[in-house]
């Protein structure tokens, strides 16, 4: 049979075993969102290191990550007030990353980086004290965090401090 011998050697698709708790493993898309529990026992030790006496914005966020995939929460920043954000990773991730831009960008402008991270690995610490970042607009203002796993898989989660 001619068409029996056209697909030999073709490798044959094999189904998943189980389907993946994220949407793709594509650059960019998000990342599934989860109960951020398991990550605020991690986050406490952080936070006493990178930012003591900051006290926590909101809620953490967290995510089961494939590598490339970002998810984002929004912060709203204080006139006079000093931000640390922290996260943390499973160890199956090797590198996570944490940016802050506007949330309203300026039309006809790529969003600035406000502050990001600095570090590599599965602990990321954008503005540790003394050097946290500092809103210095006059009003506060809506501020967008990304968090991205840029290095393997995982959960990962962060947490916004203010002081």
């Amino acid at each position: 049979n001619a068409g029996a011998r056209a697909t030999e050697g073709v490798p044959k698709p094999v189904p998943p075993a189980a389907a993946p708790a994220v949407a793709t493993a594509a650059p960019g898309p998000p990342a599934a969102p989860v109960d951020a529990s398991a990550v605020v026992p991690l986050l406490t030790p952080l936070a006493q290191q990178y930012a003591p006496g900051a006290q926590p914005v909101g809620t953490p966020i967290a995510g089961n990550f494939q590598q490339g995939q970002t998810l984002e929460a929004q912060v709203q920043m204080n006139p006079g007030k000093c931000y640390t954000v922290l996260g943390v990773a499973a160890p199956t991730v090797q590198n996570l990353d944490i940016e802050l831009v506007p949330l309203i960008p300026i039309p006809g402008l790529a969003a600035p980086v406000l502050a990001a991270d600095q570090t590599q690995g599965p602990t990321a610490v954008v503005a540790a004290a003394p050097n946290c970042y500092r809103w210095a607009a006059p009003v506060g203002g809506p501020v967008k965090v990304i968090v991205r796993v840029s290095a393997g898989q995982g959960l990962a989660g962060a947490q916004v401090y203010e002081k």
